[in-house]
């Protein structure tokens, strides 16, 4: 004989299992399209802003050995996102690079890290927020410091801060970039894919 607790669990267990199954509505095609791409954002983005960064650091041996007139929209292009002051600035072959120091140490920390965090799997766990700023933190100290005119930031601060920061925002957004795919992706039936 079966227990009538057990028996009222296994009546409610088959209605449910009786009941008719909501069908999946098909994803609309931009969907399907996103899901196939979204993966390959984050390499992508790691190769653009390592690819900004050494355009960055050749463009002075690239003015050198093509001439001003050759180069100048790359130093044109660099001037919207920088402001490319040569005391920022290292000097290549005679020539500043295309961007001051720190924005070429980020650009090209994102680029390294993003790709180490893509194929190094050691390196997949989400940084905690508080790292990230903890991060942050010795370029915003720099930046305040030498604007305030406290203390002059030198090219070595500009590096290692701009290199620490880039690197701390790329392990604390790309895993979390990758776990809200996942979600996407379970919430998905593989036929939609």
């Amino acid at each position: 004989m079966i227990d009538p607790d057990a028996q009222e669990v296994l009546a409610r267990l088959m209605a449910e299992r009786a009941q008719p199954k909501r069908a999946q509505r098909p994803l609309p095609g931009w969907a399907r399209v996103a899901l196939r791409v979204m993966p390959k954002v984050l390499l992508f983005v790691s190769l653009s802003n390592l690819l900004i960064g050494a355009l960055a650091i050749v463009a002075p041996l690239l003015r050198v050995a093509l001439g001003t007139a050759a180069t100048n929209w790359i130093y044109s292009a660099y001037s919207l996102i920088c402001p490319q002051r040569p005391s920022h600035t290292t000097f290549l072959a005679g020539e500043p690079m295309a961007m001051e120091q720190r924005m070429v140490a980020m650009y090209v920390a994102f680029g390294v890290a993003g790709l180490l965090y893509l194929w190094w799997t050691a390196l997949r766990r989400v940084l905690p927020t508080w790292a990230m700023l903890l991060g942050v933190a010795p370029a915003l100290v720099d930046v305040a410091l030498s604007s305030a005119g406290v203390r002059p930031s030198t090219a070595d601060s500009r590096l290692w801060t701009g290199t620490l920061a880039s690197a701390a925002i790329v392990w604390w957004a790309y895993p979390r970039f990758d776990a809200k795919l996942r979600a996407v992706r379970t919430r998905t039936s593989p036929p939609l894919m």
